[in-house]
């Protein structure tokens, strides 16, 4: 029983580690070096029609298959809440969930909420729209997305409406890797308490929900992620893949008002610089970024540093020793300044886009700059 019960809880430290890591897996041998700067090919966009993306648990099958849903929230209190739910194959056992996010308080302080669960100590409702893992909790209904944490250092109480806004098309996607952005800069309100308020702070905001799922380890696929939004007015969010051999891809989506989104994909990201006074070298997180296309030509100066993690230092040893040797995430968010145009295409009239945002860089293996 003893027994039992102790490679029940090293099994689950293998699979929060594994999990929030990256997610989702890393590549077993490190990758050449690219040019991450080099642009990739322009061609003309490809509208999509807004559409009500199907938010449910996809389960993809697979040993190094998973999945995710990770929020992005801009509070009016000025606090940020970043974090994601993971369901994964990778590591011991099958469809073992993790929670792992921060709030980051208007001073710049973070605060750590997590949760893990093997396959058959979390719940997930019969219409896969329902996760339950812990004191995590995401329901994903047709009419009202909700969020809540129930930690003593982070009670979190969200909600917000799921929108119809346009898809990635393929080929903006790494092969193996579906995408679908559940809300846009969505309005939300609820409740938030640190262990440091005496009282539930009734709070707005802006929320972006974005569905990732995978049926291969993340960093065979790609070598780098980042992720822009701009949760407000107007609503920005701008993805950039890099994958191992080279390949850029780059999508964006946006709102002005209560206008109808706009989707742009096939435009350049250049990198340039280097974010300062970051506390882990190795993984390079530019300065600024330039997108230029057709349709799409801004720019992004990452200003200020909120959060690093280094998932692994939340395992015990030996184990997390044993799975640096397969894997070495980090994640980089840094708020930032912007201003794109969306030049006239399809018949639409330019438009100018100005703001902070926040960019989230998900590295699956050490990155230094070409």
């Amino acid at each position: 029983m003893i027994a039992r019960a102790l490679r029940s809880r090293w099994s689950l430290w293998g699979a929060l580690a594994l999990a929030s890591a990256v997610a989702h897996g890393a590549p077993a041998q490190p990758t050449e070096a690219v040019d991450l700067t080099e642009p990739v090919d322009l061609a003309e966009p490809v509208d999509e029609a807004p559409r009500m993306a199907d938010p449910a648990a996809r389960l993809p099958a697979g040993g190094s298959a998973s999945e995710h849903w990770e929020w992005t929230v801009r509070l009016d209190s000025g606090h940020w809440i970043v974090g994601r739910l993971v369901v994964t194959n990778f590591g011991p056992g099958e469809r073992n969930a993790v929670v792992l996010g921060h709030v980051i308080t208007p001073s710049g302080r973070s605060v750590l909420f997590k949760n893990g669960r093997l396959e058959d100590y979390w719940k997930l409702s019969e219409d896969r729209r329902s996760l339950d893992v812990g004191s995590s909790h995401l329901s994903l209904g047709a009419s009202e997305t909700r969020l809540r944490i129930d930690k003593d250092r982070a009670r979190i109480d969200l909600r917000f409406e799921p929108q119809a806004l346009p898809q990635p098309p393929a080929d903006a996607l790494p092969s193996g890797i579906g995408l679908e952005v559940l809300a846009l800069a969505a309005p939300v309100h609820g409740t938030l308490q640190l262990e440091s308020m005496p009282e539930p702070l009734a709070v707005r905001g802006h929320a972006s929900l974005v569905h990732t799922w995978m049926t291969a380890e993340e960093g065979e696929r790609v070598h780098r992620r980042l992720d822009f939004h701009a949760l407000g007015d107007p609503a920005l969010y701008i993805l950039d893949w890099t994958e191992p051999g080279g390949r850029r891809s780059n999508w964006l989506l946006a709102r002005i008002g209560e206008g109808e989104p706009i989707a742009f994909s096939n435009f350049a990201a250049r990198l340039e610089g280097e974010l300062p006074d970051l506390e882990r070298p190795g993984y390079w997180v530019p300065a600024g970024i330039e997108w230029s296309g057709a349709c799409v030509e801004g720019f992004a100066a990452l200003s200020r540093t909120l959060r690093e993690n280094d998932p692994l230092v939340f395992l015990p040893q030996p184990l997390r020793w044993l799975v640096g040797l397969r894997v070495q995430p980090h994640r980089v968010w840094a708020t930032s300044g912007f201003g794109v145009t969306l030049r006239a295409c399809s018949g639409r009239s330019p438009i100018e886009l100005m703001g902070t945002g926040i960019a989230a860089l998900t590295f699956m293996d050490p990155l230094t700059r070409p």
